[in-house]
């Protein structure tokens, strides 16, 4: 079991993926290292992908283990955590609602389960429709939009604070 973690900050968002069968202590983990780097910030929008994720082992004291590390990192003074899970097949589904059920009462925290990763990167404000596309962009500096040629348009709205989609 692998359980990976990157942080981009201009993003605000932190990406988790996991491959292979997934346990509480792994996830443990990753909400440890995840509250030592240093581009965290309480409120950044976390998103799991469960692609790869073949099964989950994990006693009631696991859970509970893993839901205290959990108030860590998502229950912060004030601030609210949007989480994603995304979970294309059926064992990934099972394992999202298995970890989410507990958290229903969890205040300022926003769980949410999504099958296709453009609506997963969708409900997290990201302009991408693949993960690949993501991960790739993500690390990149901003750029000014493009500009039109006379009579012909980019496709380019601004947001209503009128930055450019790259920069939430």
């Amino acid at each position: 079991m692998t359980m990976k973690l990157r942080v981009f900050p201009r993003r605000g968002l932190v990406f988790f993926s996991a491959h292979g069968r997934l346990t509480a202590s792994a996830m443990i983990g990753a909400c440890r290292l995840c509250l030592r780097h240093p581009d965290f910030r309480p409120g950044q929008k976390q998103l799991f992908d469960l692609t790869e994720v073949t099964g989950f082992d994990c006693s009631a004291s696991g859970l509970l283990s893993l839901q205290a590390k959990q108030l860590d990192l998502f229950a912060w003074d004030g601030a609210e955590t949007l989480i994603v899970y995304h979970a294309p097949h059926r064992a990934a589904q099972d394992i999202a609602q298995r970890v989410l059920r507990p958290r229903g009462s969890m205040k300022g925290v926003i769980p949410r389960i999504q099958e296709h990763e453009a609506d997963a990167l969708s409900l997290l404000g990201q302009p991408e429709t693949s993960f690949a596309d993501f991960l790739a962009m993500a690390d990149q500096p901003c750029s000014a939009p493009p500009q039109p040629s006379p009579g012909r348009s980019t496709g380019y709205a601004p947001t209503r604070r009128g930055r450019h989609p790259d920069t939430h």
